[in-house]
């Protein structure tokens, strides 16, 4: 990627050494703009940055499966999102702070697929 006073800054690879590895823009030495992180153990970000943490529209998923598609601020979901866990059961609706604000809708699914 381009340097810019020994910084990151403009389309760029991180390759952390714990395995992560990040692909997108920087600005001043951080995250900022559209980039997807992937982490050794398996987890992805792919979205918005700001000032190095995932912030405004986003997609991630968990090694457990679980995902959720929607806004972040500072690396939570906040705002209109949807989270599904690992067992299928959906979120739907608003977060704040990385929770459920409890005005979404739920779709519970069961083992026997109901």
């Amino acid at each position: 990627g381009e340097l810019m006073g020994g910084e990151p800054d403009g389309e760029g690879k991180e390759m952390l050494p714990n395995g992560d590895v990040f692909t997108g823009e920087f600005l001043n030495g951080k995250r900022h703009g559209k980039g997807r992180l992937e982490t050794a153990s398996g987890e992805v970000y792919d979205g918005d940055w700001a000032e190095g943490k995932p912030t405004g529209r986003g997609s991630c998923k968990w090694s457990d499966g679980s995902s959720y598609q929607g806004e972040l601020k500072e690396g939570e979901a906040h705002g209109a999102g949807l989270y599904v866990a690992f067992n299928g059961n959906k979120i739907l609706g608003s977060f704040e702070g990385g929770q459920s604000n409890g005005s979404g809708r739920g779709a519970r699914k069961y083992p026997n697929g109901d």
